[in-house]
């Protein structure tokens, strides 16, 4: 009886007891923002913009390895498959070498589209080049597996052997490739004039529950799409493409000469969601646009007057979060920087928000979300606190930041020491004790009080697998000589 009491007071103090905590930081040798991408096995990629390497971290920090490619490469773009296998893109000059397979560009700058497993085994390399400067945005992973690539072009183009003749006009492509790396097919737009030779380009794709391509796109002059005309300077394009690459509708965006739109999204209903930036003469602004499936009716979600959106991500329930930085210029040095991160709900209110001018911090660049779990990153100048605490320095950093931490009492709650990822989950996860590593007893609970897992523990993380159990919540407890710890589990 008493042990139902307790399981009673601990589901009551699940929903009432909530602490927001830096879990776990580090500092990194990146001197550009750092781009993160998740899996789907509760793992997260990082890479520096414009570097030759990428890492892979779990959701507790623990970095699990590194790869560099050769000092000719420069990385633009990283995705995961529905396997977790990872396919990285880029740009190279002369040649490049990976695994003993060596391409050679053929003109200024050509692409490269490679695959690694989840391990990071390299698996296979491809080549997209033409005699002239050549441009990869974005890619992604199709409802089917394929992968869809898409950029600029500027002269007669080879994908991975299969030639295809053009004009010395600037334009935008989009190629699809199988998961071997196999070529299948590419469009290219028409352009029949252009202002300043700078042409259009396919600027972020993604993929709807119908497998139709939504393409934001940079148009700069007279360009065919299909049987539409669309004549422009310097602005960008929503564009909804079947798969055969024929053009469904087009809508303008706000995007125009000094603002961009990036880090375009889709939610489970199809609405299109985006980030719109002004830089420089054209004002620091920062803005979350949501649309719906037909282009239209945007919606504005959040606006700062001084700041920028640098990253977004979705969660299971369509919650946006962003990684932002908001500054006060006050005409002279010392400028204010108040970092954001938060979360907007579906009715567009921001539910949640960390904007703390004391951090130091310069600004959010990226962020990724595994239940209560963000991963993101960052810089900050001069000092920082952190998980740890920081002086004297200014850096680009990683850090875990975990929204809802409950247990025993509010003491517990602030100063709990381990994070479970994914949750809620299938019931395979991960629990990373972060600095509660000295012996421990991991004990699982479940609904009614009985412990359906024990296990004494020294290692800093465990993988532990419910798979087999009933769908419902669930409370780990660990406990060392001193303390207990408790967190709630959903497995579903």
């Amino acid at each position: 009886m008493n042990r139902i009491y307790a399981l009673t007071f601990l589901i009551l103090m699940s929903f009432t007891v909530q602490a927001q905590t830096w879990t776990w930081d580090t500092l990194t040798q990146a001197n550009r923002q750092i781009s993160l991408v998740k899996d789907y096995e509760g793992n997260v990629y990082s890479c520096s913009y414009g570097s030759n390497s990428f890492s892979k971290y779990t959701f507790g920090g623990i970095r699990l390895w590194d790869k560099v490619l050769p000092t000719s490469a420069v990385i633009n773009k990283i995705i995961c498959g529905t396997d977790n296998a990872l396919y990285v893109t880029g740009i190279f000059q002369g040649s490049i070498t990976i695994n003993n397979q060596t391409l050679i560009a053929e003109g200024m700058k050509d692409l490269f589209l490679t695959k690694f497993d989840k391990d990071g085994l390299f698996q296979w390399i491809r080549q997209i080049s033409s005699a002239r400067e050549d441009e990869i945005r974005d890619i992604c992973v199709d409802r089917n597996g394929k992968l869809l690539l898409t950029g600029s072009l500027s002269d007669t183009i080879n994908f991975s052997g299969t030639i295809i003749p053009k004009g010395e006009k600037r334009d935008l492509f989009i190629a699809r490739y199988d998961d071997s790396g196999n070529f299948e097919t590419s469009f290219l737009s028409d352009l029949q004039s252009d202002y300043f030779l700078d042409g259009c380009t396919g600027g972020e794709i993604k993929t709807d529950s119908g497998n139709n391509i939504i393409l934001l796109a940079l148009i700069n002059g007279t360009v065919g799409f299909d049987t539409t005309i669309i004549s422009d300077y310097y602005s960008g394009y929503l564009m909804k493409l079947d798969q055969g690459f024929h053009l469904q509708w087009s809508e303008r965006t706000e995007c125009n000469y000094g603002v961009f739109v990036q880090n375009l999204m889709l939610n489970s209903a199809d609405e299109i969601i985006y980030t719109l930036n002004g830089y420089g003469h054209y004002q620091d602004t920062g803005r979350i646009i949501k649309r719906n499936s037909a282009g239209q009716a945007p919606g504005e979600f959040i606006f700062l007057p001084q700041g920028h959106i640098n990253g977004i991500d979705l969660d299971s329930s369509d919650n946006i979060y962003y990684a932002s930085s908001e500054c006060h210029w006050f005409f002279s040095p010392p400028y204010k920087y108040f970092t954001l991160f938060g979360r907007i709900g579906t009715n567009g209110n921001n539910t949640w928000q960390m904007s703390d001018s004391a951090l130091s911090l310069r600004e959010g660049a990226s962020i990724v979300n595994s239940g209560d779990n963000l991963f993101v990153s960052g810089m900050f100048h001069d000092s920082a606190d952190l998980f740890n605490n920081y002086s004297d320095t200014s850096a680009y950093f990683l850090g875990v930041y975990n929204l809802d931490h409950v247990g025993i009492d509010e003491k517990t709650a602030l100063l709990s020491q381990f994070i479970i990822f994914p949750n809620p989950s299938t019931g395979k996860f991960t629990l990373h004790s972060n600095k509660f590593t000295s012996n421990k007893n991991i004990c699982i609970h479940d609904i009614l009080g009985n412990c359906i897992y024990n296990e004494r523990s020294s290692s800093p993380e465990q993988i532990i697998d419910l798979s087999g159990k009933a769908k419902g919540i669930y409370f780990i407890e660990v406990t060392n000589e001193e303390k207990q710890y408790t967190q709630k589990l959903i497995v579903n």
